[in-house]
């Protein structure tokens, strides 16, 4: 959320159906990059 901090405009919109992944740590990233090897995404 920088973009608030640095005072740029936002636009938000409302996506059904998907997942979303936070990636904070080395372990987080090894997680998302197996996921993606094995979905093929």
């Amino acid at each position: 959320m920088r973009f608030i901090d640095y005072g740029k405009k936002l636009k938000f919109i409302c996506v059904e159906n998907c997942e979303s992944l936070s990636v904070d740590t080395e372990q987080d990233l090894e997680e998302v990059r197996k996921l993606i090897l094995k979905t093929g995404n």
